[in-house]
């Protein structure tokens, strides 16, 4: 392709990346370069946008130091514009791959969690760097971050940014619920105007993800809905990690990260009491600073404040490692709790519509007015026959006569005029009733429709009741599975230490209670300042010598610790005890195995209820719309026939 830069012709070569709104390609000639173009022709706006971008540049060329800033518009051959040319990134990765653990591992091996702090600090330093120039970010999302080899991070489809130009606000016009403040949820970002303190909620989950190994701060709860979670300011994080061990702690960060993050997350923010992401930037740098290796395993880092390592508890727990290790000797398990499943699943379920409410049941606009008209025919009479009353009234007054006829000792004459007097009033009364039966059964009609409105009606809601439970059901057994799904982190722990963990022999406790470490001849790894150490800590003999209860502790290498628990196992032998052989990896393989078994057999049940539960959805929203429809027209009809026979009971024609 062949377009102009309003400098020069350029040669377009080959496709480095696609999207939703263009393709990325090479530009001939020039490799620190790339053009953006559209697949369609921007609209005038779009344009506009992109005219005050470049302007934006060309003020302050460091705009495109982290970000693919459009740097020079390009039109095609009739002079029409079709996109932009920008610097070029190479060996680039998308960030989640540095901050998920498993991806990490592969993509970044010598990462550490330093690392990740310092990429956290980049992060902030670029939305400080973009505010100031009056720039709001908008969409912000983990797929707008690249990663470079060197730990680098760069922004791009920064033409999707808010832009201030003069007296013109461009807006973003897209968001990710994951990424977007309380206050905007819900909303239609194509109107909405962004701030730099909506962006800072966002740029808090960002370094939130890559501090906490890609855990989202907001879990969604139950149903995995993240919005809902967001809008209520549901920051669940901290009492999860009481939980769930395999997390992160909390308080691995130090007080003042946790305490803008609490602040960042919190109703209080949504006011524009967020830390600001030069605050970010700030702190962040003092928190990669402060971390210093771990005496056990060099590739972790620690905070000064803490007094153990949280990445040697981890693994000295769950045998689980987010950090790979330098000697590789000891056994790793790749078996992860698998959280991110789940919550594709939870969020699938909360994806799926329940059936309403039985009180939710929408009557049609014309149910009172038939229901009136049903009550006033039912309690009316029907017309008078008027030629039948003739009849009736003739032969009453024959009768009358023949009664009268009786006085005048005419006895013959008065049976004669009573008698036909009778007939002829029997006839008008059959006459009336002949003429009555047409008006009663369309009454009749009338008051079987009434009953069917009103069945109807009952059977909506009766019907809306059951599906709800039914609802309800799969929503209680998706849960159940859920925490079955949960439960086998706690069941691998348990697994774990009936395994490996360092029971001592019950049976000479007492003797080694008796073993002080003060007094004790110790391997020559236990220093004078480790022996304080695990004197402060409150390990005074030997039976207070326990792998885990060592692990992360500061000055405590790996050879250290297995050296005091060696000593410690060969005093018990000493004393009588008994010691079960050390586990072997392939043991820890089966145990992580039959877990990975487990879950996915769990994943696959919860994959089916969500499923059921999609089926159940729409043939409840059949039945309950059939109901309705049925419902809506028995009530127009039982309105319709109620009117036209209540017009022809009172009408003229009735008379």
């Amino acid at each position: 392709m062949r377009v102009h830069d309003g400098r020069q012709w350029l040669h377009l070569d080959e496709e480095i990346g696609r999207g939703g709104e263009g393709t990325v390609l090479a530009v001939a000639g020039q490799p620190h370069l790339a053009a953006k173009i559209y697949s369609t022709a921007p609209d005038e706006e779009r344009c506009q946008k992109l005219r005050c971008m470049v302007t934006l540049f060309e003020q302050a060329p460091e705009l495109a130091d982290n970000c693919t800033w459009p740097e020079r518009l390009i039109s095609d051959e009739t002079g029409r514009l079709r996109g932009f040319l920008m610097q070029r990134l190479a060996d680039q990765h998308p960030v989640h791959e540095l901050y998920n653990p498993e991806q990490r591992k592969q993509t970044y091996p010598r990462a550490t969690w330093e690392s990740l702090a310092r990429a956290a600090q980049s992060c902030a330093h670029i939305f400080a760097s973009l505010h100031q120039h009056g720039v709001v970010v908008g969409d912000v999302n983990e797929r707008n971050v690249l990663v470079a080899g060197d730990g680098t991070l760069r922004l791009v489809d920064c033409d999707s940014f808010q832009i201030q130009f003069g007296d013109t606000t461009y807006l973003t016009g897209v968001g990710v619920v994951d990424y977007t403040p309380p206050e905007l949820q819900g909303a239609d970002f194509r109107g909405a105007l962004r701030t730099a303190n909506h962006d800072a909620f966002g740029l808090a989950v960002l370094l939130f993800k890559l501090l906490f190994m890609g855990r989202h701060p907001f879990s969604g709860g139950a149903s995995g809905d993240m919005g809902a979670a967001i809008a209520t300011c549901a920051y669940d994080y901290p009492e999860l990690t009481q939980r769930l061990k395999h997390l992160v702690p909390i308080g691995s960060v130090p007080g003042s990260v946790r305490a803008m993050f609490d602040l960042a997350f919190a109703d209080e923010g949504v006011d524009g009491g967020r830390p600001t992401a030069v605050e970010w930037a700030q702190q962040l740098e003092e928190m990669a600073a402060d971390l210093q290796p771990c005496g056990t395993e060099p590739m972790h880092r620690v905070p000064t404040s803490l007094s153990r390592c949280p990445w040697c508890l981890i693994e000295a727990t769950l045998h689980y490692a987010y950090f790979l290790h330098e000697d590789g000797e000891h056994y790793v398990s790749s078996w992860a709790p698998r959280m991110d499943e789940v919550f594709a699943q939870r969020l699938a379920m909360a994806q799926v519509p329940s059936p309403p409410e039985p009180s939710s049941l929408h009557n049609p606009d014309c149910l009172s007015f038939a229901m009136q008209m049903a009550r006033r025919v039912a309690n009316a009479d029907p017309p008078p026959h008027q030629p039948s009353w003739h009849v009736q009234g003739v032969g009453g007054l024959a009768v009358v006569g023949g009664s009268a006829m009786l006085t005048f000792q005419d006895l013959r004459h008065a049976l004669t005029l009573a008698t036909v007097g009778v007939l002829v009033w029997t006839l008008g009364k059959i006459w009336d009733r002949l003429h009555r039966q047409p008006w009663l059964r369309r009454i009749a009609i009338i008051e079987s429709l009434h009953r069917r409105v009103l069945v109807g009606a009952d059977h909506w809601q009766a019907m809306a009741h059951q599906r709800r439970n039914l609802d309800r059901q799969l929503l209680e057994a998706f849960a159940q599975f859920c925490e079955q799904h949960e439960a086998i982190v706690r069941y691998r722990l348990v697994e774990l230490e009936r395994l490996a963990h360092d029971n001592l022999d019950e049976t000479v406790r007492p003797q080694l209670e008796q073993a002080f470490l003060e007094d004790a001849s110790l391997p020559a790894a236990i220093t004078v300042e480790r022996l304080r150490s695990l004197l402060i800590r409150g390990m005074v003999t030997a039976a207070d010598v326990d792998r885990t209860r060592l692990a992360g502790l500061p000055g405590m290498t790996r050879a250290a610790i297995d050296e005091l628990v060696g000593w410690r196992q060969s005093l018990e032998i000493q004393l009588g005890g008994r010691r079960k052989p050390k586990p072997r990896p392939e043991q820890y393989a089966a145990i992580d195995h039959n877990c990975l078994v487990m879950q996915e057999e769990i994943e696959g049940k919860l994959q089916a209820v969500v499923g059921e539960r999609e089926a159940v959805s729409e043939q409840s929203f059949d039945i309950l719309e059939q109901l309705h429809a049925e419902y809506v027209h028995d009530t127009e009809s039982l309105a319709v026939r109620a009117e036209q026979l209540w017009l022809q009971l009172r009408g003229p024609s009735a008379v």
